[in-house]
C-alpha cells in the first residue's frame, strides 16, 4: 500500500486498533479540515433518519451541501443515534452535531417531509432569528424525490401489487426444496427479485422479472393443482393463487412498469451535487403534465398547476384516451370476453394516475416561490424569457433581503440585478442557452 516507506510496509494492527485509530486519531483531523471548509462560505444542511438495525435505535445522519473551487460540495458530517425523535429531539441532537459550524451561514435546510420535521424546521427558525437579529433560512419544500416515491405508492394501493409481487419472491427465497420443484417443472433458474416497500418507483426491474418468470409460475402453480406437486400451503401461496385468477393481472403489471419509465429520468436527473434547483419547477411541472387533460394546461402557469383539482373526474381523460402503455394496450386487446373488467381497470389506471398526481400536489416543492422563481437560472429560460428571468431574479434578491441572507444588504442586491441584466443582454444569447 505505501511503497516508498519501509517503516509502513513493516506496519501491521487488528481490526480494533485500526478502529482505534480512525476514530479518535484521523477523524478528529478530517472533521476539523472539513469544518473549516464549510465555515468559509453559505452551506446547507441536510438530514434523514431510518432505522439502525444493529443498535436498534434511530440513526440521524447529517450532510453538508457546500460551495468550493468552483463546484458544490455534498459531505457527511455526523450521525446521532436517538430513541424519542421528537421535533425538540431532533433539534437537540442536530445542534449537537453542528455546534463546530458559524450558524450564521446556514442558508436551508434539505430533509424528507413528515411532520415532525417540519416541526422541527419551524423550532429551527425560531431559534436562528432569535440568535442572528431576524434572519430566515429560505424555504424550498421537502425532498422532491420522496415525494415522486411516496405518491407513486399511493397510485397503486387498490391493486395490491406489492402484496403480490413481494409474496412471489418471498414463496422461493431461502426454500430449498420449493426452488428444486420450480426448477425441475419448468426448466428455468430464474427467480423473482425482492420487492423494495419504500422505493417503488425503483422496482421496474422487479416488474420485469416478474413478467418474465410468470409463464414459469402458471407451470409450476399447474403442477400444484394437477397434485404433481403438494400444495404449500403458505399465505404467499394463496396471494399468487387469487392473483391468477384476476384475468388482468398481467394489464395491470404492464402499467405498473410503463410509470416507473416516466419517473426514474427524474428521479435519477435530481439525485446529484450539481446545482439543477433551476430545472425543479419545469421539471415537475412536466411530470404533472402528463396525466392531466390538455386543455385545462392551456397557458396555466406553475402555482395554478399545483391547485388544479385533480379529484374531480370532470377534469379526468376519457378511460379510453388513457395512455396506459403499449404493453398493457397489447393484453387488453387480447382479452376478450371481460369488457365491464377492461373499462373498469382503466377507470382504475386514471384513479392510480389522479392519487398520484395530487400526492405530488400536496408535497410539491413548487408550491414554494424560491422554487419557482429560481427557474430564472435555467439557461433555456433566460435565452426564451429574459423578462420573466429579471421578475423572477428581483424576487429573489428581494426574499434574500428579506430573510437578511444577502451579504452586503441592499447595495449587494443592487449589483446582483444589474450585472444579471447585463448577463442576460450578452452571454445568454448564445444558442448554447437555448440548447441547454
Amino acid at each position: 500500500m505505501f511503497p516508498d516507506s519501509d517503516i509502513a510496509k513493516t506496519f501491521a494492527c487488528g481490526d480494533d486498533k485500526t478502529a482505534y485509530i480512525t476514530k479518535f486519531g484521523l477523524a478528529p483531523h478530517i472533521k476539523s479540515e472539513l469544518v473549516s471548509k464549510i465555515n468559509n462560505g453559505p452551506f446547507v444542511l441536510m438530514f434523514d433518519e431510518s432505522f439502525n438495525q444493529t443498535t436498534k435505535n434511530k440513526q440521524l445522519d447529517l450532510h453538508i451541501r457546500f460551495w468550493e473551487e468552483e463546484q458544490v460540495h455534498s459531505r457527511y458530517l455526523g450521525s446521532k443515534f436517538m430513541g424519542h425523535a421528537t421535533a425538540k429531539d431532533l433539534l437537540e441532537q442536530v445542534k449537537e452535531c453542528v455546534d463546530q459550524l458559524e450558524l450564521r451561514s446556514l442558508v436551508s435546510i434539505s430533509m424528507d417531509g413528515p411532520n415532525v420535521n417540519w416541526k422541527f424546521f419551524e423550532l429551527l427558525q425560531r431559534e436562528h432569528a432569535d440568535q442572528y437579529g431576524g434572519a430566515q433560512l429560505v424555504v424550498v419544500g421537502s425532498c422532491g424525490l420522496h415525494t415522486i416515491r411516496n405518491a407513486f405508492k399511493c397510485g397503486f394501493t387498490m391493486w395490491q401489487l406489492d402484496k403480490l409481487l413481494g409474496a412471489m419472491h418471498t414463496f422461493f427465497q431461502n426454500v430449498p426444496a420449493r426452488r428444486e420443484d420450480y426448477t425441475t417443472v419448468t426448466k428455468s433458474k430464474v427467480f423473482p427479485l425482492s420487492f423494495c416497500g419504500h422505493r417503488w418507483v425503483e422496482n421496474l426491474p422487479v416488474v420485469e422479472r416478474a413478467l418474465a418468470v410468470w409463464p414459469s409460475l402458471l407451470q409450476y402453480m399447474d403442477a400444484v393443482r394437477t397434485k404433481k406437486l403438494p400444495n404449500p400451503g403458505t399465505a404467499s401461496f394463496d396471494t399468487i393463487a387469487a392473483a391468477l385468477k384476476d384475468p388482468l393481472i398481467l394489464a395491470k403489471l404492464q402499467f405498473y412498469m410503463a410509470l416507473p419509465r416516466t419517473f426514474n429520468p427524474f428521479l435519477k436527473k435530481y439525485q446529484t451535487d450539481e446545482p439543477v434547483m433551476p430545472f425543479l419547477s419545469k421539471d415537475l411541472a412536466d411530470l404533472l403534465r402528463r396525466f392531466i387533460k390538455r386543455e385545462l394546461l392551456q397557458d396555466i402557469t406553475t402555482l395554478p398547476l399545483t391547485r388544479l383539482d385533480v379529484a374531480d373526474k370532470n377534469n379526468w381523460l376519457h378511460p379510453q384516451d388513457i395512455d396506459i402503455g403499449l404493453g398493457a394496450e397489447s393484453i387488453l386487446k387480447s382479452t376478450k370476453g371481460v369488457e365491464l373488467k377492461v373499462l373498469e381497470f382503466r377507470r382504475d389506471c386514471m384513479q392510480g394516475l389522479s392519487n398520484i398526481v395530487r400526492k405530488v400536489q400536496e408535497k410539491s416543492p413548487l408550491k414554494y416561490p424560491t422554487v419557482r422563481q429560481m427557474a430564472c437560472l435555467d439557461p433555456s429560460v433566460m435565452y426564451r424569457d429574459p423578462d420573466r428571468c429579471k421578475r423572477q431574479i428581483k424576487c429573489l434578491v428581494q426574499r434574500f433581503l428579506q430573510d437578511k441572507q444577502l451579504t452586503g444588504g441592499v447595495s449587494a442586491g443592487d449589483v446582483i440585478l444589474q450585472q444579471f441584466e447585463a448577463f442576460l443582454s450578452l452571454e445568454s444569447r448564445s444558442e448554447e442557452f437555448l440548447s441547454f
